[in-house]
């Protein structure tokens, strides 16, 4: 369902002259009842919050992190 709900979302945005950066809580709340037909409310803050790149490259990087701590400590394991 949430592709369904990206895809309404990115048609409008796109439809509309916007980018990524144009998308409001509004638009996702309107993209989510049009597929869900249902009431969505997602606040402002968490639609930044999900759509800034920096705080998903940095969510990225720290699972990189974590399965790289978890091969070294298999092979670790492994090895003994």
């Amino acid at each position: 369902m949430a592709h369904a709900v990206c895809a309404v979302l990115v048609r409008e945005t796109v439809s509309a002259g916007r980018g990524p950066s144009d998308i409001t809580a509004a638009a996702v709340n309107a993209a989510a009842a049009v597929r869900t037909r249902r009431t969505v409310t997602l606040s402002e803050a968490t639609v930044r919050a999900a759509l800034e790149r920096d705080a998903l490259a940095a969510r990225v990087a720290a699972v990189e992190r974590a399965l790289g701590e978890l091969v070294s400590a298999s092979a670790a394991l492994a090895a003994q």
